[in-house]
């Protein structure tokens, strides 16, 4: 079975936007749209513009589940099923405690901001993997993976881990290919957090990051593999290169490339988790087989939704299982 998208066009809509057509990038003339066909499972999300260039939301559809566009409206297929731990509407308050700090970053000039999320049962004292995430106000508030974490260490299927949440100053220019970033990161960010933010470590550290934040994730884990034991990419923004860091809607496909032609691939756990409904589908598509063709160990999963949060907190519970998981993410030996 599947679902046939085709909304009623409001007299004042001059464009449709959508998941399919990279939302706002791409809007399509009303003239030229044509219904199509989704899954009945799909999560999907639309909105229209009008001749002045503002965009509106479908009069006739209530349905609003976007943090980032309040004009964006929603379809469920008649059989979608939320991930087990997509606990937006009823999730409560997290049970742990979130301490936040800052430092000043001698590379960035300027003082940056961290959260650690340490889950209730975990002694300040214990070593942990810790779970170092990208846009981690995002996480924090969209996501909700604090909620997440205690819902699946109550239901036993994860180890306790301790959460680092990184919050962004300008993702755009931060996340793709920005060495300096890079460096704030791994010599300033994470050495503070494990020695005086309450980090402590027992060697395990996994990367976490949507969007441009799984890029980044991807890029910091190969700059130290010996440090990293995982990295969880939802949606990864892998449409970019060096030379050209902010053409991530149309851009080259560096990360396959590099995946292919490097001597070795970083020993790591790569776990590549996509919408299918979205710009990026094909590219995430495309190095996940690029890490099998090279042998690396290596998972992919897709769900039939877009590039938002909905279908990433559908996610965080299966990519948190396997990165997580009481056998120590596959059986790997602690990082140093």
């Amino acid at each position: 079975m599947t679902l046939l998208f085709s909304p009623s066009v409001p007299s004042w809509a001059t464009h449709i936007i959508h998941d399919l057509a990279t939302f706002k990038r791409w809007p399509v003339p009303v003239e030229r749209f044509a219904p199509f066909s989704l899954p009945e499972d799909a999560y999907f999300e639309y909105a229209f513009r009008d001749a002045e260039g503002n965009y509106r939301a479908d009069p006739l559809n209530e349905e609003a589940h976007n943090p980032w566009y309040d004009f964006a409206r929603s379809v469920f297929g008649p059989a979608y099923q939320p991930g087990r731990y997509n606990f937006h509407r009823q999730a409560g308050e997290p049970q742990g405690t979130l301490v936040r700090g800052r430092l000043r970053s001698r590379y960035l000039g300027q003082r940056r901001r961290w959260l650690v999320y340490t889950p209730r049962g975990l002694k300040s004292s214990q070593a942990a993997p810790c779970v170092y995430v990208h846009d981690g106000l995002g996480f924090l508030y969209y996501g909700q993976l604090p909620q997440v974490l205690d819902a699946m260490l109550a239901d036993r299927v994860v180890e306790p881990a301790r959460l680092v949440l990184i919050p962004p100053e300008r993702r755009e220019q931060e996340y793709p290919h920005n060495e300096v970033y890079q460096r704030f990161v791994l010599e300033e960010l994470v050495p503070q957090v494990e020695s005086e933010g309450g980090a402590v470590c027992n060697g395990r550290r996994i990367l976490l990051g949507a969007s441009l934040g799984g890029l980044v994730s991807m890029l910091l884990a190969w700059k130290r593999p010996e440090w990293f034991d995982t990295v969880i990419t939802l949606s990864g923004a892998f449409l970019t290169a060096p030379e050209s860091p902010q053409e991530h809607h149309d851009g080259r496909e560096w990360l396959r490339e590099q995946v292919l032609a490097l001597p070795h691939v970083p020993a790591l756990r790569y776990i590549l988790y996509c919408g299918g409904l979205e710009w990026l589908t094909q590219a995430n598509r495309h190095v996940a087989a690029a890490l099998a063709a090279r042998g690396a160990t290596h998972t992919y999963l897709e769900r039939p939704a877009g590039h938002n949060w909905v279908n990433w907190r559908d996610g965080l519970g299966e990519v948190l299982r396997m990165a997580l998981s009481e056998d120590g993410a596959g059986g790997r030996k602690p990082r140093k």
